[in-house]
């Protein structure tokens, strides 16, 4: 029995060639500096929510290791043997130095919210070692990888996005950082798309089923994360009568539902760029 998320051998196929006529694929970037949250955090009126500070803690070391783990990624696509694109790696660069921000951020924000130094924290995460053994069968290929990503980060910035609430009460610092690092996923999943419909457009078609698998692989009762920074999320328990939490600040993560209505608007972002650039 295959393992959940695990494509057919058809499912992936060799790098395929861009077709010809079309502009390069844009790779779009908004940098900005860590130092800003020094000032917004020096500026803060009001100290941190002691509530939000306990309730947020093993969420925000989360989205700090798994932002952190972006590292591991880029790694592990150096020693595949698979067929990556110029274009693909141009797109690479600009989101391993956004991620390397986003962990700049958050260990910065960690640091001070939790009393404990950045050395610290970065030397706890280095002692973990990533695992893509689930993950490798949805990476096979480019195409399958390019949507795999896009659906990660479109995941990630509604996550980022719905938690920005409960965040707020950490701060000005915090909510600038989510913010920065919101609009930061997005860029990288229109990147992606940009990418597959200008190289991939053929293959198109197969997206469906790809998200299909992710999902399922996702919220597999047998899936924990392994510091492979794809496929982070924190899924939401559903809310029953019987649930008795009270602390707003408790409700972080994405429902599975949530995961679902990214794939269908992933697919729509998908055709919707396909028909403004290639209308033909």
């Amino acid at each position: 029995m295959s393992r959940p998320g695990s494509p057919s051998p058809a499912a992936c196929a060799p790098a395929q060639l861009p077709p010809v006529g079309l502009p390069r694929p844009r790779v779009r970037q908004i940098r900005w500096i860590t130092a800003d949250l020094q000032e917004a955090w020096e500026n803060e009126a009001a100290p941190p929510c002691p509530r939000a500070k306990a309730a947020l803690h093993d969420s925000l070391w989360h989205s700090l290791a798994t932002e952190y783990d972006a590292r591991h990624l880029s790694a592990f696509l150096r020693q595949q043997p698979i067929a990556l694109s110029p274009a693909f790696w141009a797109m690479e660069r600009a989101w391993a130095e956004d991620e390397a921000n986003h962990y700049r951020g958050l260990s910065f924000l960690y640091a001070r919210l939790y009393d404990v130094s950045e050395a610290e924290i970065a030397a706890r995460l280095s002692e973990r070692s990533p695992d893509f053994s689930l993950l490798a069968p949805l990476l096979c290929d480019e195409f399958c990888l390019c949507v795999v990503l896009a659906f990660d980060e479109l995941a990630s910035t509604r996550a980022y996005a719905h938690d920005a609430v409960s965040y707020s009460a950490l701060g000005a610092a915090a909510r600038l950082l989510l913010r920065r690092m919101a609009r930061d996923e997005l860029l990288h999943c229109h990147n992606t798309i940009d990418l597959l419909v200008r190289t991939q457009a053929r293959r198109l078609p197969e997206a469906k089923a790809v998200i299909e698998r992710v999902i399922a692989h996702d919220t597999s009762p047998q899936f924990s994360y392994r510091a492979t920074f794809l496929l982070d999320q924190i899924i939401k328990p559903e809310i029953t009568a019987e649930s008795t939490d009270s602390n707003p600040y408790n409700a972080v993560g994405l429902s599975v539902e949530s995961l679902q209505d990214c794939g269908r608007r992933l697919i729509r972002f998908l055709y919707r760029a396909q028909s403004r650039i290639n209308p033909c």
